[in-house]
């Protein structure tokens, strides 16, 4: 009878504790949270249904909107989404700039479920227009402080910073806000003041320093991003239907930090370009792949020819000897 009622005691117990879990869980999800706006977004990987592995690092350059939501909780931010939608096609933004990231949270599925839950996520996908991912370990949850069960909105820009976070139901004013901060992160970066004599050059202006810095194999300094950038171009070139430039970038700054490096500059972000008197001495090899693949290829770099003799110069003895002999 004793063994009963201690069995009857701890069953309760654990009963109890249940929901005081789960709160505390909730909890400590919340002050992970925390003041994480304007930190860097934490690294991820989250997979689809289809098994396609989205990592945070293939989010790097550009705006990302997480979306990190369950079933019952999809609809929760409905009128964000639309409006969200309605700025990409209402504006000069370009696909590739934004990123919407639709994740759901699988940490329910287990080995009797899987399959049905990579069903689900596929039917998901094809209901919202946008691949919806599942975050099958938790990891994610846990490493970006999202509330378990409720709809979480997390906005990235392109130096991969968290800019605005929130849980649940976003208000009007609220909705307000995030748009306006969309719209202003993919804003064109403003002008810097320009040079004394340095004029703004028009797209064919830029076409011909470009054209005549690779001939010429000149060093040519530009801002990029909101960034200056010091580099040696080498090839210029069109790539789905854009002009840009393939270069060794020597000085200036980067947000990846890493210089001297390849980097591959679209020429309609280009502001300020102008030729240095420094001179490189030709071409590098660059990598093979995306930075060097083009559709149209306009001005490459070429190599030095070797120098023509002097005829001025006085004969060495291998030219007498050969003179002597009656060779040419």
């Amino acid at each position: 009878m004793r063994r009963d009622a201690f069995t009857l005691s701890a069953l309760a117990a654990l009963a109890l504790a249940a929901p005081v879990a789960r709160a505390g869980e909730a909890a400590a999800a919340r002050d992970a949270g925390r003041d994480a706006t304007g930190k860097a977004a934490p690294d991820f990987a989250v997979t689809s249904g289809d098994g396609v592995t989205l990592a945070r690092a293939a989010l790097a350059g550009r705006v990302a909107i997480l979306f990190y939501e369950t079933r019952e909780t999809i609809d929760a931010n409905r009128a964000l989404k639309k409006r969200l939608a309605e700025l990409v096609a209402s504006s000069r933004i370009r696909p590739g700039e934004i990123a919407f990231v639709a994740v759901a949270d699988a940490t329910r599925a287990n080995w009797l479920t899987r399959t049905t839950w990579r069903r689900g996520l596929r039917v998901a996908s094809k209901r919202e227009g946008v691949t919806v991912y599942g975050d099958w370990d938790g990891k994610m949850r846990e490493a970006y402080g999202m509330a378990r069960g409720e709809s979480n909105v997390i906005l990235v820009d392109r130096s991969g910073v968290m800019r605005f976070r929130a849980r649940g139901t976003l208000e009007d004013e609220q909705l307000d806000s995030v748009i306006a901060l969309v719209a202003d992160i993919l804003a064109p970066p403003p002008a810097s003041p320009q040079p004394e004599g340095v004029a703004e050059a028009p797209a064919d202006e830029l076409d011909r320093l470009v054209r005549e810095a690779i001939a010429g194999r000149r060093v040519i300094e530009f801002d990029y991003e909101g960034r200056p950038r010091v580099v040696e171009p080498h090839v210029y070139g069109i790539k789905g239907g854009r002009r840009g430039i393939l270069a060794w970038q020597t000085g200036g700054e980067s947000s990846s930090g890493r210089l001297p490096d390849w980097r591959r500059f679209h020429l309609d972000g280009v502001t300020q370009l102008r030729l240095l008197d420094r001179t490189f001495a030709g071409p590098r090899e660059y990598p093979s792949g995306t930075h060097s693949s083009w559709d149209t290829t306009l001005a490459v770099v070429e190599a030095l020819p070797p120098p023509a003799p002097d005829p001025a110069a006085p004969a060495g003895p291998a030219t007498e000897e050969a003179a002597e002999a009656g060779g040419p």
